[in-house]
This record gives structure tokens, C-alpha cells and sequence, in this order.
């Protein structure tokens, strides 16, 4: 995952479903864009990743805008973060020190979910699992809310 003038992140992160584990770096096999800090219309275009702060509104507005997009990973404030994925399943992350909104790991988040989607594995099966990154405890829950965007 390639974050465009996004903040340096932690290197790695364990996912832990089940009684699997699996190390989580960064993938250089796709295109993650801080809509935060990165304003530049090419890059958003070409991600297939976005991320920054919004709700569930913000992400159907995100997902209609740039069709190349497979999910857009929101902060929605608090302890929470918004995965919209572009066939409508939306995947929440509560942070469990509650520490999200003064630091959370989108490189890392965009690139489980990114590996996650691009595996063709349905996001409702990360409700079992746990990500620990630096720090902090991201659990997740999933359902299919009617968001969805057309193409893709």
C-alpha cells in the first residue's frame, strides 16, 4: 500500500481469526490515498483505496466519484472506523483502547481489507477476528447496510 503524503505508520500488524494468524504489511500491489492530505485529483483516480475522516454518506459519495475504488475506510470519530466496500458490505472497527480518533492505522487497515477483498473473502467473516497494530486492538463488525455503489 503506497500512502500518498500520508503519515509514516507502523510497519506491520497481526490479524488474528480464529486460531489463524497472519502478518499484515503494507501492500505495494495497490494504490491507498489519504483524502486528508492528498489532493491531488490523479492519485484519487487511480487508488484503489481511500481513506480519511466521514461517514457512511461520504464513502457512497466516494465510491460513486471514483469507480476504481474497491472500499473507502473512514474515521467516523470516537473509537469507530468505516469500511465501505463497493458491493455495499460495510465493515466497523472499534479501536479497543478507544484511542482512534488521536491515532489509527489506515495503511495498515486499507491493506488487510484490501488483501481481504482482492482474496474474494466476504468481509462478514472478519467479525471473528482481531487486529493488533501498534498498540491498539481493532475488532470488527459487518453487515450489508444497502450502501452501495454502481460499477465495479
Amino acid at each position: 500500500m503506497l500512502a500518498v503524503r500520508g503519515e509514516a505508520g507502523p510497519a506491520s500488524g497481526l490479524l488474528i481469526v480464529g486460531c489463524r494468524t497472519a502478518v499484515i504489511v503494507p501492500s505495494h500491489d495497490c494504490l491507498g490515498v489519504d483524502l486528508d492530505t492528498c489532493a491531488d485529483e490523479t492519485a484519487r483516480q487511480c487508488a484503489d483505496v481511500l481513506y480519511g475522516s466521514g461517514g457512511a454518506e461520504r464513502a457512497r459519495w466516494l465510491l460513486r466519484r471514483y469507480p476504481g475504488c474497491l472500499f473507502v475506510l473512514l474515521r467516523a470519530g470516537g473509537s469507530r472506523c468505516v469500511a465501505v466496500a463497493r458491493t455495499g458490505v460495510r465493515a466497523v472497527t472499534a479501536v479497543g483502547d478507544g484511542r482512534t480518533a488521536h491515532g489509527w492505522d489506515p495503511v495498515l487497515l486499507a491493506s488487510l481489507l484490501h488483501m481481504w477483498v482482492v482474496a474474494l473473502l466476504p468481509l462478514e467473516m472478519l467479525a471473528s477476528a482481531v487486529f493488533v497494530c501498534a498498540g491498539r486492538t481493532y475488532r470488527f463488525t459487518a453487515s450489508s447496510t444497502g450502501i452501495r455503489a454502481g460499477g465495479g
